[in-house]
């Protein structure tokens, strides 16, 4: 064998080495990081699994204080319209009971409200906030006349126009902010809105 010969074989079986070797070497870091990204697949799959199950227990929750929420806005609109409806026609015992019932029914959706504020984004508490507004503008003066009763001096006609002005907000202003609140509590349950 000459001299080119053993340097052909040399070279050539080193090539051959190497390129082996590099193959091992290419093979084993495929593996690894193989391994590594299924690790990782797991890690990403199990961190979706516990926020989808903190994400539906959070909805859950929310979803349970807007029924509560709700409900206690109905029995407010309820105790409100109560008031004012038959105030022109109650006797002043009826008045107090009927005011008694809407003081209740204020303080227990106000009571909550708070409680739950952190549950709802500014523009639907801004919503409740104006039903609120609205609620006890409509009611407040003839609560005054009724709480202080003969201590306050007032005209039959001045009873009349409060009256009436409660009226007018009860069956046009505080129906419209109703259905505001109620198309933003299903807007965040994903409701699809009703039918009127």
């Amino acid at each position: 064998m000459g001299p080119w010969e053993t340097v052909l074989t040399a070279v050539g079986g080193s090539a051959v080495l190497i390129g082996a070797v590099a193959w091992l070497v290419r093979s084993l870091m495929l593996h690894l990081l193989s391994k590594d990204l299924e690790t990782f697949k797991g890690q990403l799959q199990l961190a979706a699994f516990e926020h989808q199950v903190r994400f539906t227990q959070l909805h859950e929750r929310r979803a349970s204080i807007l029924a509560d929420l709700y409900s206690k806005i109905v029995q407010l609109h309820h105790a409100a319209t109560n008031f004012v409806k038959w105030y022109a026609s109650a006797n002043d015992d009826e008045k107090k009971q009927r005011l008694d019932q809407l003081w209740l029914a204020a303080d227990d959706y106000q009571s909550y409200f708070e409680k739950h504020l952190i549950y709802f984004d500014q523009p639907t508490c801004d919503k409740v906030d104006s039903l609120n507004g609205a609620l006890s503008r409509a009611t407040s003066v003839l609560a005054v006349f009724t709480h202080e009763g003969k201590g306050v001096t007032v005209t039959e006609e001045d009873i009349l126009k409060e009256w009436e002005k409660a009226m007018t907000a009860m069956d046009q202003e505080i129906p419209q902010l109703k259905r505001s609140i109620e198309d933003c509590f299903r807007g965040i349950l994903g409701v699809e809105e009703a039918r009127r």
